[in-house]
């Protein structure tokens, strides 16, 4: 298979790059920033399905493995930037996708669709725009993608590791908080964690089966004591 992978610079991205590379798949790289690796330049964000469709071609798949700062101030309404950052992306890519005959896909997804689907009582979507935009971001993603192009929607928990000098997005806030004197409080219960790795390698599987599914990953339940 020939891969591209949207984000092939972030801490997700490289792993899927260097995991189908070790399984003999040809991985090219796109990002919004020039560093070591990147192929290509392009703020997926902001292109258009044209320009879309000229990075695509010739590919078999491709990975979307790229998010913006969620944790970043906005100003009310948020649905609109969330939707921007989150939905309208996903639709061009796909839509380019489809267009240039790729036969399989892979989107990185929160696991906060994955309590929607599993607890439809506390409608989670109707509470917070984040959670409705993901879910967005997988049916719209893949009614893009039409029947002939399988997407894989892989929910995420928090997701430790390194890529270079690449660090989760929440190590920084975290890092600062435990540094500072502000008092360091640990509530009951806690989350599901994933190595970059392991996403990687789960990314890459759904790649090589074509597959289409939702698929929630966890490598371990950590409290947030552990955490």
């Amino acid at each position: 298979m020939r891969i591209l992978v949207v984000g092939g610079s972030g801490l997700i991205g490289a792993h899927v790059a260097d995991v189908l590379r070790e399984r003999g798949h040809a991985a090219t790289t796109v990002a919004r920033t020039a560093q070591s690796g990147v192929d290509h330049l392009l703020d997926v964000g902001s292109a258009s399905i044209d320009e879309l469709r000229s990075l695509l071609a010739g590919h078999d798949g491709v990975v979307y493995a790229t998010r913006t700062d969620e944790q970043r101030p906005l100003p009310k309404p948020i649905y609109p930037e969330f939707r921007r950052d989150n939905v309208d992306p996903v639709v061009r890519l796909f839509t380019a996708a489809r267009l240039e005959g790729l036969t399989r896909g892979v989107v990185m997804g929160s696991y906060y669709t994955y309590f929607d689907r599993l607890h439809p009582q506390w409608r989670l979507a109707e509470r917070h725009t984040y959670i409705r935009c993901r879910l967005e971001q997988a049916r719209e993603g893949r009614a893009a993608a039409g029947e002939g192009l399988p997407v894989a929607v892989l929910e995420l928990p928090f997701v430790f590791g390194r890529a270079g000098d690449r660090l989760p997005n929440w190590a920084g806030p975290l890092d600062r908080w435990a540094r500072s004197r502000t008092p360091l409080v640990a509530p009951i219960g806690g989350s599901a964690a994933a190595s970059a790795r392991s996403v990687a390698e789960v990314a890459v599987d759904a790649l090589e089966q074509a597959s289409g599914a939702d698929l929630p990953v966890a490598d371990e339940n950590l409290s947030w004591h552990d955490r």
